[in-house]
């Protein structure tokens, strides 16, 4: 991880977000509002919808640190999924 914001702002999450959706196109992305400042609020989904859950991270504009943290999480689920789904087209 970066140490404090170097090297990690919104640019930098935009471009981490788009590479994870040509990575794993079996999850969802979306933009779920626009910040004061226009930039888009994006979420990440993975799963079952019928049985959510919330993982919230970025509160703070400036700080992406919480960003940074949560796309790394959600890059293991994805591919701990991935790998599961592959292991068990593999035994069908």
């Amino acid at each position: 991880m970066q140490k404090g914001n170097e090297g990690f702002g919104y640019a930098v999450l935009r471009r981490k977000i788009y590479e994870l959706k040509e990575r794993y196109p079996f999850a969802g992305y979306s933009v779920c509002a626009r910040s004061w400042s226009g930039r888009a609020i994006f979420v990440l989904s993975l799963g079952n919808r019928e049985a959510p859950a919330l993982c919230l991270g970025g509160f703070r504009g400036g700080d992406f640190s919480g960003t940074d943290l949560m796309l790394r999480f959600f890059e293991r689920l994805y591919i701990n999924l991935y790998t599961f789904h592959k292991l068990r087209d593999n035994f069908r």
